[in-house]
């Protein structure tokens, strides 16, 4: 995929036609609108009465007064490092010439009719075009262009694009990686043939830029047909175009030393660009009704989404032909992988809102939603993998032809959800009290059928999983998890003084969610607000928060309590919870450890405070600082997220001299500290008859296996800049400094004694802090030449410096380089990293 403007689709080409033919349209009938003069005195031939018939005739009078401005430049640019992708990950700096800005406005004092029309980064990837008109009062039309790109790097691949969502890889080179390619049961030596001839093929491999660019558009058009009615509409479309790095893989599990149960582990997969060709398509249709002490609206939303890549196929480059899997070994060994991307969908929603003023200064607000959500994306077979034998894995099952479609319960899902929103508010606004009760809820109804699945293709296409051998006998299928959360918000705001304003909130949540963890929970919570102005110049403002969510019930699994574990580590904890053959799971609960809970929806404590100061001196100094402090709390005696604490502060400092120089300072800290509880369990195998193969397994909890990880983040960024203007403000000097430095510390830690079997899973280890710099000089001159005609110069510096551990030996092929074994893993290696950026421009900016 070339970045080049030469390669740009056609359709952006029209945009940037048609704004320029508005351009020039308006540039040739200006002198049109120049000529029309209301002060020319009457001609001394003609009588009054002429003269009026004379001014009948004339057109009206439109525009009268035409302003332009147009800004245009040329640039250099030097970017040096291995990735330097970021630098430009959601912007475009081109190289050479460039027009940063194109203006025309025509109005006047004498006329109700406006026209502006702007155009900025023209013919480049982040382009934006804007054009707003009419008649003040009476009809208004806008209409904008916005493209956004998105850069994720360079990749590396052996893939030929041959059909839109089809990969596919030379059999020549898939044949001699295939025959290569030793048993799982044993590692591969990063000098063995294998990866030798990956690194030898990687040299002459593809390189393309892995890159998205979304271009949206939309038209709004308001007219009021009186002043008591109003009609708007809104048309929008979105295209999102390019690809994106996704990654498919699966593992290989080997036996490892004694006395270890988890096994040592292999890696294998394929990193790959997914096609991305998205449309969105949004229409609103409304209007808004107005009376003396009412109004009330109606809208009507309509949103199509459209993926014209709704299917990936891709060949497998380590394989010429398809093989199953044997146990835990073999797997990832099927010539071609099908992945279903984001399927068609359409949204319809109706909303109706509205207003009365009541007596004693009251009013009473409302609004309803009714949404309606479908899609209905066929299905894909189960799997390509035509060795796959579901009857192998599991004799009940009643799949013979897994690749065949017509196999599938279903050919589709025929998704069907519908959404009712609600929200009502009771206002009194006296002279120093407020006071309002509101009401607010979401119904959210699943109306799809639940479809009941007899297996799946699992582990890389590679076996057949069933809910029999797999998932202790629970059923695989869609669950209707639909779910109702109210909301109930009382609060006041009291004038206690001209200088201090008390706001005082109280909020009730409830939830009640089908087929989760928690069915019902509450949550209640107390706000209370402090402004005060103690003097001139000096504003205060504290605000606090106190919530407390309580689920009335944490739906598990009825796992067995083990007092004694076998094999326990003497000086450590001695139980364990267990699923044996009498469990009996219960259906629509997690299949997971029994004392583990969901931070989203387990109980939880949350204070927040917030406390800001503002500092006016005269109208030259400013000065302003915040702080604010979250920390979210969960019951420590259960596995998952125990605490969240976020902290930020915020700093600014800004002088405006007598000489017209402006110079500020920020300064601001955001810090995050993370911590939970995790367990690494234990697989036992089922028995079976001799020559079947049996996957499913049972699990066992050991609470020596347990533990913690904490995470502390901190990001600080620094800003100061000078505005300064010479010789009358001719001359102008801006100069900037920012920086913004990231660290990320995580550690981990086992309270206890780990098993001696665990070692691989369990034992916890240090992770090296991650670290991320950047820095942004600006320097920017400009001098007025004359009136409505300035140059300048730009010199732009961008150093970024990022160390990750997940990222510095990233590359295409990475066995060998890392601690964990991964023969048959092929990255992109499209991403971002360290790089040093220069730019250099010169502009001249038009006004007329």
């Amino acid at each position: 995929m070339k970045s080049d403007h030469s390669n740009r689709p056609k359709p952006i080409l029209r945009v940037d036609l048609a704004f320029l033919a508005c351009l020039v349209s308006a540039l040739i009938c200006m002198p049109n609108v120049w000529c029309q003069d209301e002060t020319q005195t009457p001609q001394k031939d003609t009588t009054p009465t002429q003269q009026k018939k004379a001014e009948e005739k004339k057109p009206p009078l439109l525009l009268q007064k035409v302003q332009t401005t147009i800004e245009v430049g040329g640039q250099i640019r030097e970017t040096e490092g291995s990735h330097p992708a970021k630098f430009e990950e959601t912007r475009d700096v081109p190289k050479g010439f460039y027009v940063r800005k194109l203006s025309l406005d025509f109005q006047s004092d004498d006329s109700p009719y406006f026209v502006s029309l702007r155009g900025f980064e023209i013919r480049e990837l982040d382009q934006r075009f804007k054009v707003d008109a009419g008649r003040f009062g009476k009809y208004r039309t806008q209409f904008v262009w916005d493209q956004v790109p998105h850069s994720f790097g360079s990749g590396r691949y052996f893939f030929q694009n041959t059909a839109p969502g089809v990969y596919q890889v030379s059999p020549a080179l898939r044949a001699r990686l295939q025959a290569a390619t030793t048993p799982d049961t044993a590692p591969i030596a990063p000098n063995a043939e294998l990866p030798t001839i990956v690194r030898q093929e990687l040299q002459t491999a593809a390189i393309a830029d892995v890159r998205l660019r979304r271009d949206q558009g939309w038209l709004k058009q308001d007219y009021w047909v009186s002043d008591n009615v109003e009609l708007h509409f809104q048309l929008s479309r979105l295209r999102n175009r390019g690809s994106r790095p996704m990654s498919a893989g699966t593992f290989v599990r080997r036996p490892g030393p004694a006395p270890a149960r988890d096994g040592l582990w292999e890696g294998m997969g394929q990193e790959l660009p997914e096609p991305i060709d998205h449309r969105t398509t949004d229409l609103n249709l409304g209007a808004q009704f107005t009376g003396k002490q009412w109004n009330a609206g109606v809208d009507y939303d309509l949103s199509l989404f459209r993926n014209h890549i709704g299917t990936l196929v891709w060949e497998n480059p380590f394989r010429i032909t398809d093989e199953q899997g044997v146990g835990a070994t073999n797997r990832f060994r099927f010539v071609r992988w099908q992945t279903d991307l984001a399927p068609n969908n359409n949204s319809h929603s109706i909303s109706f809102r509205g207003n009365v003023d009541l007596p004693r200064k009251t009013q009473l607000r409302g609004l309803l939603s009714l949404a309606y959500w479908t899609q209905n994306d066929n299905f894909l077979p189960w799997t390509l993998n035509t060795a796959i034998v579901p009857k192998t894995w599991n004799a009940a099952t009643p799949i013979d032809t897994p690749t065949d479609v017509n196999s599938l319960p279903a050919r589709s899902l025929n998704g069907k959800m519908r959404n009712v929103n609600q929200d009502y508010a009771l206002v009194n606004r006296a002279q120093n009290f407020r006071f309002q009760l509101q009401y607010r809820s979401q119904d959210l109804n699943n109306q799809t059928r639940t479809i009941e699945f007899p297996g799946y293709a699992a582990f890389g296409d590679s076996t057949w999983r069933t809910a029999a051998t797999d998932f202790f006998g629970l059923p695989i299928e869609n669950p209707d998890q639909s779910f109702t959360r109210q909301n109930i918000a009382a609060g006041f705001q009291w004038d206690v003084l001209p200088q201090l304003t008390w706001k005082l909130d109280y909020g009730w949540e409830i939830w009640n969610r089908n087929l989760r963890d928690v069915n019902r929970s509450n949550e209640h919570s107390i706000r209370s607000r402090f402004d005060l102005t103690p003097g001139a110049g000096i504003q205060l403002k504290a605000d606090y928060r106190y919530s407390d969510r309580r689920p009335r019930s944490y739906n598990t699994q009825p796992l067995s309590f083990n007092p004694a574990f076998p094999g326990s580590p003497p000086n450590g904890p001695q139980t364990a919870w267990e699923v044996t053959a009498n469990t009996n799971f219960i259906r629509g609960v997690p299949t997971e450890f029994n004392l583990l809970r969901r931070f989203d929806e387990a109980g939880r404590l949350r204070n927040d405070g917030s406390l800001s100061v503002d500092l006016l001196k005269g109208d030259k100094t400013n000065f302003s600082a915040s702080y604010r402090y979250l920390r979210e709390d969960y019951d420590k005696n259960f596995y998952g997220r125990h605490y969240n604490v976020l902290s930020f502060i915020d700093t600014q400092f800004s002088y405006t001299s007598e000489g017209g120089s402006f110079y500020y300072v920020n300064y601001s800290r955001e810090m995050n500290r993370l911590g939970y509880r995790g367990l690494a369990h234990l697989l036992i195998a089922q028995a079976a008859p001799p020559g079947v193969i049996v996957q499913g397994t049972t699990a066992q909890f050991p609470i020596a296996n347990t533990w913690d990880r904490s995470s502390r983040s901190n990001l600080d960024s620094f800003q100061f800049g000078i505005n300064s203007a010479a010789q009358e403000g001719k001359l102008q000097v801006d100069l900037s400094y920012a920086l913004s430095f990231a660290r990320d510390r995580i550690n981990t830690v086992n309270p206890f004694p780990i098993r001696p079997d665990s070692v691989i899973s369990a034992q916890a280890f240090p992770y090296p802090d991650t670290v991320a710099r950047r820095q942004d000089v600006n320097i920017f001159i400009t001098r007025q030449l004359r009136e409505g005609l300035e140059v300048g110069a730009r010199y732009w510096y961008e150093p970024y410096t990022q160390d990750d551990f997940s990222f510095n030996v990233l590359q295409p092929y990475v066995h060998g380089n890392i601690t964990s074994d991964a023969p048959k893993y092929l990255f992109l290696d499209s991403r971002y990293s360290s790089y040093h950026a220069n730019v250099a421009s010169v502009f001249l900016r038009y006004s007329f």
